[in-house]
């Protein structure tokens, strides 16, 4: 199992790889000059695919390493350490794959990590795991790292469950509202099939994560989901959104007995926690207005 465990300095940073995976010292950079070369590599790499983000964030040192990813393939880790992309000792990280595809070498892997651990066992399309802190990552054929689900929490999954009639027709209601068509002028017309999964959110009432699928009306964030209650007036909606129709409650609940519902997206996965009434999109894995880059 490789290991990165961040610090403030970049010998330190890099002695830890070597003691913990030996990944800078095979027999072809046995030497300081083949060293060096392979460091000033690895830094015009990071800094001509991260060009735009050093040019907002001047003041940063990169910290580089090579590892294994699997039997045939390397990847080069990219920290980013200073005051501005680190905070509480978590530091923006990536991880890069050479494309040869492409012939260049393209981001598999990009957030704010504390410790990041390469383990040695092959995913579904053969690239090794990684774990992020508490979070599992696999390689499922590109174009990015996807969390493990069952590592975000107890997961859930809505894809082959039909919704009830009463969280069905709720949901397509509020789908073929004006208020939803303000913002969703062309899904008047559509179609939806209404899946959903009760997810233990409060053990106090019951919670039901529903998606709805509908030729052209899914993105990149995934396709229209919501959180509904039940309640004595009917199913009411906590939180609309979009997802993969995936996620995980967390496994702790929080103040009042409510738990951080955790949803998956193809650009990773957000965070929902309940106050006010409803739930509400708190942080994310990847870039977003709840987790800006630094």
């Amino acid at each position: 199992m490789s290991e990165i465990s961040h610090t403030k300095r970049s010998a330190f940073f890099i002695a830890s790889l070597m003691a913990c995976t030996q990944v800078l010292a095979p027999p072809q950079l046995a030497h300081a000059s083949a060293d060096r070369r392979a460091s000033s590599e690895d830094q015009e790499i990071a800094r001509t695919t991260f060009q735009s983000y050093l040019q907002r964030h001047k003041n940063v040192r990169l910290d580089t390493v090579r590892s294994e990813i699997s039997s045939t393939a390397t990847a080069l880790i990219v920290r980013f350490a200073s005051s501005e992309t680190c905070r509480s000792g978590f530091c923006t990280t990536a991880l890069l794959i050479y494309s040869k595809e492409s012939e260049s070498w393209e981001v598999a892997f990009e957030r704010h990590v504390k410790d990041l651990r390469i383990i040695k066992k092959p995913g579904p399309a053969g690239l090794y795991f990684l774990k992020a802190d508490d979070v599992v990552w696999e390689w499922s054929g590109g174009p990015a790292y996807y969390p493990v689900i069952s590592s975000l929490g107890e997961p859930f999954s809505t894809l082959k469950n039909r919704a009830p009639n009463r969280i069905s027709e709720r949901f397509s209601e509020i789908l073929h509202s004006g208020e939803w068509l303000k913002y969703h002028p062309y899904s008047g017309k559509s179609v939806y099939k209404i899946s959903a999964s009760k997810v233990p959110a409060n053990p106090a009432t019951s919670i039901w994560f529903a998606y709805a699928y509908a030729p052209g009306e899914c993105g990149d964030t995934g396709c229209p989901s919501a959180l509904f209650q039940d309640t004595a007036d009917g199913p009411t909606a906590l939180w609309l959104g979009a997802s993969d129709g995936e996620g995980a409650t967390a496994a702790e609940a929080a103040s009042g007995g409510w738990r951080d519902i955790l949803v998956t997206t193809r650009q990773g996965y957000k965070g929902l926690k309940y106050g006010g009434g409803r739930y509400k999109e708190s942080y994310t894995s990847y870039q977003s207005s709840y987790t800006p880059s630094p």
